[in-house]
């Protein structure tokens, strides 16, 4: 009879650890998206001063440059951006990376 509760105790240890959800890997590089991501911060915030069309189309603009800058093609950024979309506790993670690169970035230009 043990050896059943102990069978059964092993059987739902498997079944707990077989149902974590696992992360989906970036089809970005994690060090690399963090820099993407600063840029696209920078870029916004160009943006802010236009409206409609002409800003959707800057927008397009600043992002093609962008991922041609860092070697990522578009589909693959916007693969990884969906990703994170998805994974709000991993953006956050990745955002607070992003923040400090943006600090790093303001220091450097306030010299």
């Amino acid at each position: 009879m043990r050896y059943l509760i102990l069978l059964g105790c092993f059987a739902m240890l498997g079944l707990l650890v077989s149902c974590k959800p696992r992360l989906v890997r970036l089809p970005v590089e994690e060090g690399k998206l963090i820099l993407m991501l600063a840029d696209v911060h920078v870029a916004e915030a160009a943006l802010q001063g236009l409206l409609g069309r002409t800003k959707d189309s800057m927008a397009n603009v600043y992002y093609d440059q962008i991922c041609s800058i860092h070697g990522v093609g578009r589909p693959l950024f916007d693969s990884a951006l969906q990703i994170l979309q998805e994974e709000p506790e991993r953006m956050e993670l990745i955002y607070a990376e992003v923040m400090k690169e943006m600090e790093r970035l303001d220091a450097a230009l306030g010299q």
